[in-house]
């Protein structure tokens, strides 16, 4: 999102914080409402570009989403989205971004009220080093002939022992299939708790499992190289022969081995 819309987010956020800090529970059943809505506005692109409208007066667009919302949602969540629809956006969509988002942090301000957000970031984790692994699962999990709970009840499967607020978040990743990959899903939120938790989460894939030195070594450099505590997560993959592959956001840093033959190969293939 551009500035206007990033300024609307933090905004909205910072409100919405202080209100759920407030109420002190029910944080699953506001972040069901948002998702709800984000959902509808996505799918009725007319409305949504109505209260994104900057043509049209604020109170205009407040006017029409507290009538669309009528009774329909709880009077916080309703409050939430009227005063959303007074910003000026962007660009068109981001409104629904923004609800989605506001969603997500809705379930890691009651994880963090329970203290499981550390649990959370770990099962969150935990399942997309599965689907990077399993294909056939990743398939299945994101084939949308299947209903969501089918897939739901596959996933249960899988990660028996997870949080209430992981659940949600792992249903919200399947109703989100095929439109967002359920590894991306995964990753934004792995994100976004990490910045909740004001610290980077670093993915590191390796041949064999590093030992404690290892990992409180590679910490300790990477939290130098981006001045900022960094919290890895470890995957095992014995097809990158030798070496470690870090992921910190977009940033790559890919020292296997089984990367270094792919380069050779290239050029060999390129200088054919």
């Amino acid at each position: 999102m551009r500035l206007g819309s990033e300024t609307a987010y933090h905004k909205a956020h910072e409100n919405w914080e202080a209100l759920l800090h407030e109420k002190g529970a029910g944080e699953i059943s506001y972040a069901r409402e948002l998702f709800a809505l984000a959902d509808t506005f996505a799918a009725t692109p007319a409305l949504t570009a109505a209260l994104e409208d900057a043509a049209r007066p604020a109170d205009d667009r407040a006017a029409l989403a507290a009538n669309v919302l009528g009774t329909k949602t709880s009077g916080e969540v309703k409050d939430l989205v009227v005063g959303l629809a007074r910003e000026r956006w962007s660009e068109s969509g981001d409104l629904v971004q923004v609800l989605e988002q506001l969603g997500v942090q809705t379930l890691f301000a009651g994880a963090e009220r329970e203290h499981q957000l550390e649990a959370v970031e770990s099962e969150l984790y935990s399942m997309r080093a599965v689907l990077a692994t399993e294909q056939d699962l990743r398939s299945a999990l994101s084939d949308p002939q299947y209903p969501v709970e089918v897939r739901r009840e596959l996933l249960t499967a899988v990660l028996k022992e997870r949080s209430h607020y992981s659940e949600e978040l792992f249903d919200r990743a399947l109703a989100h299939t095929p439109q967002m990959s359920l590894r991306a899903s995964f990753t934004s939120y792995i994100d976004a708790v990490g910045e909740r938790s004001q610290h980077l989460v670093a993915s590191v894939t390796a041949a064999i499992p590093l030992t404690q030195e290892q990992e409180n070594r590679l910490t300790n450099v990477l939290s130098r190289q981006f001045g900022k505590d960094v919290q890895i997560h470890t995957t095992v993959d014995p097809e990158v022969i030798g070496g470690v592959k870090v992921l910190v956001g977009s940033y790559v840093i890919d020292g296997t081995i089984a990367s270094r033959l792919s380069a050779v190969k290239e050029v060999f293939k390129n200088g054919r």
